[in-house]
């Protein structure tokens, strides 16, 4: 996820900021701090030197007394593809009339700044964020390796030094899906995770990995209820995937890939958090989700229900999905549903009929449960982008 105009305007320094004009620019992308004060020499040589995503900081003090040459050097920023001008108020308060149309019709941020604000704090600032976008990308890189790679156990010790220098007793991974989360939202969790837990998040993707390390099971235990808590509050949307736990770095690679599938498959349930033991009967239907057999099993599985649904308008499916995950307790399904219990016993036997299984409810419950599964992990993978979690 790149570092945008929008993001650098979150800086404290910026805090009392002000956008002049470009307001419809704030998504450009931030590459790079250019400072300088001198005046600019329009040629060949100057736009090589300049690159694009650029962001430039200015006291305008050449140029306040020379319009047309003040007009020339935003001409060149916008031309350019510079991602912003952070111009201070010191020599010249106002920018000519001309000068932010030009901007404004190009979507060309220009930010000013007070003259007291320091100019080293803040390329400091500006260029450590770079710096940790930079971080992330080699983060995941190395994260890629370990998914979709075939390593050397050396391999794996080395990128899981790297990624979890302290390994203790045992650890466990935690893989995020952490929809809409813009940067500032995610650093904010970020140092939240580090203030409360002492946990590193690294972002990968749409949301990011936690490596918890720790003596005792009783630690990660004790943290859980917290974490909830704590990614509910930042996205109310978010998924987890939980590894199993590790004793040996060298099953790093196993314990990473182990997380992303339980994501996975937790996104497809719309769970939030969801367990290695979840993941068995769903992985072994995700390896063969494409096969006609098994597509073919569900389709007239399920066939019967889905006329009787749209027949009667009854909600037969969901029924049963519900009753399958309260364990066959009708009670706690009319809860759920807020159904009457006979409503919910009516609609079952109905399944059972429509499907001939009135006198065997314990292939009811196996072949329409492994066909909710199957057309549920077809769903997901047709909708699923590539490589992606």
């Amino acid at each position: 996820m790149s570092i945008t105009v929008r993001d650098i305007m979150e800086l404290n320094l910026l805090r009392d900021s002000e956008i002049i004009s470009g307001k419809n620019g704030l998504d450009r992308e931030v590459t790079r701090v250019n400072f300088t004060d001198c005046p600019i020499q329009f040629n060949d040589l100057e736009y090589t030197l300049a690159l694009k995503g650029d962001l430039y900081i200015r006291s305008l003090y050449w140029v306040k007394d020379d319009e047309k040459e003040l007009y020339d050097t935003f001409y060149f920023y916008v031309t350019s593809g510079s991602s912003c001008c952070l111009v201070t108020n010191e020599y010249l308060p106002e920018l000519p009339k001309h000068i932010l149309e030009l901007t404004d019709k190009h979507n060309y941020p220009v930010i000013k700044i007070d003259s007291n604000v320091p100019y080293g704090d803040l390329i400091r600032d500006i260029s450590e964020l770079l710096m940790t976008e930079q971080s992330e990308l080699f983060f995941e890189n190395k994260l890629n390796r370990l998914l979709y790679e075939t390593l050397s156990t050396s391999e794996i010790l080395e990128i899981g030094k790297y990624i979890n220098p302290l390994f203790k007793k045992e650890y466990i991974t935690i893989c995020l899906n952490l929809p809409g989360l813009d940067n500032r939202q995610f650093y904010s969790l970020q140092s939240d995770l580090k203030v409360q837990y002492q946990l590193r998040l690294r972002r990968y993707q749409n949301g990011g990995f936690i490596i918890f390390n720790y003596q005792e099971r009783a630690e990660f235990d004790a943290a859980i209820p917290g974490l909830r808590k704590l990614f509910h509050y930042y996205c109310n949307t978010y998924s987890s995937g939980i590894s199993g736990a590790f004793e040996n770095a060298a099953d790093f690679q196993q314990s990473i890939r182990q997380a992303c599938s339980s994501l996975r498959i937790g996104i497809m349930l719309k769970q939030q958090w969801t367990y290695p033991d979840d993941l068995h009967i769903y992985n072994l239907l995700m390896a063969v989700h494409d096969n006609a057999a098994l597509k073919n099993f569900y389709t007239m599985t399920l066939a019967p229900l889905i006329q009787y649904e749209k027949r009667y308008s009854v909600d037969l499916i969901k029924t049963i999905e519900t009753y399958l995950t309260c364990d066959g307790d009708y009670k706690k399904t009319a809860i759920l549903l807020k159904q009457h219990e006979n409503t919910i016993r009516f609609r079952i036997n109905k399944a059972k009929s429509l499907l001939g299984m009135e006198n065997s409810h314990y292939k009811f419950i196996e072949q329409v449960s492994l066909a909710l599964k199957a057309r549920s992990v077809e769903k997901f993978s047709v909708n699923r982008p590539p490589n992606g979690l």
